[in-house]
């Protein structure tokens, strides 16, 4: 995944999820520090650093829950969140707000909710929106299934503005804001063009305090070697910058904003019917909430044990995920690069206690190992009839 956060003194964070670490480096790219989380985080989704901690979410584990670590490494105090924060429930991200308070997101920031620790108790307040220099910031998308999916709204302050996209708006979300009270939004507008194929344009938007739009510029997906997930982040100046993967290594690249940008996404309809193109059958693309957040449900609420065999065995090529310790009744669905497991297809395949739960090796697709990766998580829940 990847996740950026850039620290007050202007230092970049990048959270390896495969080394399971935390790196940090120079404005100029000098390495600085490394933090191990091994033993601590299962699986890093996002992170924020303040003048006196960093914040890591760890969305893989059994229960999620948000780290507090000092600037020096030391791990102060886990926060597990409670059932409706989870991922069945959209959990996606962490941020920091006014005073240094820490938040939980849902959904992109549809909803969030405010880390409160007592000393005595620990709770989650729900937010109106994200508090930036006294002013409550807001964004809300129109839903895709609706005749007006091309629109949303940031509010400000006692300001509103709309957006407005030729295509669909996939999404949109309040990325930061500016001691002057100007904000930066997020903008993923979508579409589907003539082969078939989902396009997918991101931008960040610059507004003044009084709601004007100041400029804009894309995110590099389209030079992305691998995913990430929480790759931009609001420096100290004021300025954005993106985590831009490359085969070897990761550029952090600064985003330079113009009044206009020539348009890239081809004409085309997200809501097409089926159709055979190329061999590559496409589903219908309209598939509701409800249908998605039952499949998603089998996988979460999954629960399979697993024999010695199935975690343990010793086969070439396979990686065993490092949450899997043992012999165990183990939550959902192991991640298995390459592979589309559906649950009853996995839980089948740990049965006999031949196959292996996992593998996190990415050289090839093992015959010995089963489960779900990413893409093949999101196939399903489209109900696609190919990977």
């Amino acid at each position: 995944m990847l996740p950026l956060a850039i620290a007050p003194d202007g230092s970049f964070w990048i959270a390896d999820t495969v080394g399971n670490r935390l790196l940090r480096y120079s404005s100029s790219g000098s390495a600085l520090q490394v933090i191990d989380l091994i033993g601590h985080a299962v699986g890093i989704s996002d992170l924020e650093v303040s003048s006196s901690a960093i914040w890591v979410l760890d969305i893989a584990a059994t229960t999620p829950g948000a780290l507090r670590i000092s600037l020096d490494g030391e791990i102060t105090a886990r926060y597990e969140l409670p059932e409706y924060l989870r991922r069945e429930h959209g959990l996606s991200g962490i941020a920091l707000i006014d005073k240094g308070d820490v938040v939980i997101e849902r959904e992109g920031g549809a909803s969030i909710f405010r880390l409160i620790d007592t000393g005595r108790s620990v709770t989650f307040a729900p937010l109106e929106g994200y508090t930036y220099n006294g002013r409550t910031y807001t964004a809300r998308s129109a839903d895709m299934r609706t005749a007006h999916a091309d629109n949303g709204l940031i509010t400000h302050g006692k300001l509103s503005t709309a957006i407005t996209v030729p295509h669909h708006l996939g999404g949109l979300y309040i990325l930061g804001a500016r001691p002057d009270g100007g904000l930066y939004v997020v903008v993923e507008e979508v579409t589907l063009n003539d082969a078939g194929e989902i396009q997918v344009d991101q931008t960040v938007r610059q507004y003044d305090a009084a709601g004007g739009l100041q400029g804009i510029d894309r995110v590099p997906l389209t030079q992305q070697h691998t995913y990430v997930a929480h790759g931009l982040a609001v420096g100290p100046d004021s300025a954005v910058y993106a985590l831009v993967t490359r085969p070897d290594r990761v550029e952090v690249q600064r985003l330079r904003f113009a009044q206009t940008l020539e348009p890239i996404l081809a004409p085309g309809d997200l809501n097409r019917t089926n159709q055979d193109t190329g061999g590559m059958f496409i589903t219908q693309r309209c598939v509701s909430r409800d249908s998605m957040m039952s499949i998603a449900r089998e996988y979460v609420n999954n629960s399979k044990y697993l024999s010695q065999t199935n975690t343990d065995g010793s086969f070439s090529g396979r990686g065993k995920p490092r949450y899997i310790a043992g012999a165990d009744t183990y939550a959902s669905v192991a991640y298995d690069w390459g592979c589309w497991d559906t649950v009853n297809g996995y839980n089948g395949s740990m049965s006999p206690g031949t196959y292996q739960a996992g593998d996190i090796d990415t050289a090839g697709v093992e015959s010995c190992s089963r489960g779900v990766d990413c893409s093949g998580f999101v196939s399903r829940v489209w109900r696609l009839s190919s990977k």
